[in-house]
């Protein structure tokens, strides 16, 4: 038998997972380098400009 689960919007999840990533003492270039290399390997051109532009990482 499945479990139920409540239907939550992944955009309402990611500032608590923001909240618990900064929580955690690692150090945002880390942060940004990390995002940066998740978009080239996701294949996400636009994360990748962001991140190369001066986003940074989200």
């Amino acid at each position: 038998m499945r479990g139920t689960f409540d239907y939550v919007p992944l955009t309402t999840l990611f500032p608590h997972l923001q909240k618990a990533i900064a929580a955690g003492g690692v150090e945002p270039k880390l942060l940004a380098l990390v995002h940066l290399r998740a978009s080239q390997i996701n294949g996400c051109s636009a994360c990748v400009y962001d991140s190369v532009a001066g986003g940074g990482g989200r």
